[in-house]
């Protein structure tokens, strides 16, 4: 079992390829690591979780280089998985009515809130029960080197696995969930039964967060001493960052575990919880 805070060097790797043979993979790419998820084909029993950090850069080549040390024939082998399915964690997003879109004004959607700079490949994910279509750019050469890991890829933003997270819960009407790396976070919020934000924050300090997530909710007209906040990721109950939350928001709460994701002995209940919107993916 390999977990927490590794480098690529430290992975076993014949463990972890002796684990991928045959089952269904999730690989959450992130600018600041990566996670993959292993489980029986159809099944939310988990066998492993990897979770790799380092530096966060949100330059393609040095994104490359780090995805390439971890995942390969020689390290991390997908091409005997049953399937991969794809979480990535990108910045250039943006949210667009079901109603209003077309598939040809793609990447114009996407000009209003990013900079396309290199050359990329628009992805849409369809949020069904808010009539909302999620538009993202993934960089040509991350695409390519994806579809070259295993015949059977699908690619989804970690919006839409936040989104399938929220829909165990769509008869509340409010949910608010963040989501927390080492360098960045993804915040969901739904008001009255409606998606009502969702954004990725890159922070350095304890306080940069904080400031960002109170601001969102400032500007979505959330008074925060009333907010119930679920949480998951790098962030403990009783720790700093935990006690700081706290001070600020009404409930800070870890997000339960979703029902049908099976315990298992290698593996903590935090470390399922932490990861639960991945293993919905699988």
């Amino acid at each position: 079992m390999v977990t927490g805070n590794n480098t690529s060097d430290s992975a076993d790797y014949t463990k972890i390829n002796q684990l991928i043979a045959g089952n269904s993979v999730v690989v959450n790419l992130r600018y600041d690591g990566l996670s993959i998820v292993i489980s029986e084909p159809n099944s939310k029993k988990v066998a492993d979780i990897v979770d790799i950090h380092w530096d966060a850069t949100k330059k393609t080549s040095e994104l490359l280089l780090h995805f390439e040390k971890v995942i390969s024939p020689v390290q991390v082998n997908l091409a005997t998985a049953a399937s991969v399915q794809w979480i990535l964690s990108f910045s250039k997003f943006t949210m667009v009515p079901d109603l209003l879109y077309q598939k040809e004004k793609a990447s114009s959607y996407l000009k209003h809130t990013s900079k396309l700079k290199e050359e990329n490949i628009i992805v849409t994910d369809t949020w069904k029960n808010f009539d909302a279509m999620m538009v993202y750019a993934v960089p040509t050469p991350i695409n390519i080197f994806i579809t070259n890991q295993n015949p059977n890829n699908s690619i989804a933003h970690v919006g839409y696995s936040l989104y399938n997270l929220q829909q165990l819960q769509a008869h509340k009407s409010e949910f608010c969930f963040v989501h927390v790396s080492n360098s960045f976070a993804e915040l969901l919020l739904v008001q009255n039964g409606k998606l009502g934000f969702f954004n990725q924050f890159e922070y350095q300090e304890e306080e940069d967060l904080i400031y960002l997530l109170l601001f969102a909710f400032e500007q979505n007209g959330i008074i925060a001493p009333e907010l119930k906040l679920k949480f998951a990721g790098k962030i403990k109950k009783g720790d700093s960052l935990y006690k700081r939350l706290s001070t600020y928001i009404g409930k800070v709460e870890e997000v339960a575990l979703p029902a049908g994701i099976l315990p298992t002995p290698t593996l903590a209940l935090s470390q399922l919880r932490n990861w639960s919107h991945l293993i919905l993916s699988l």
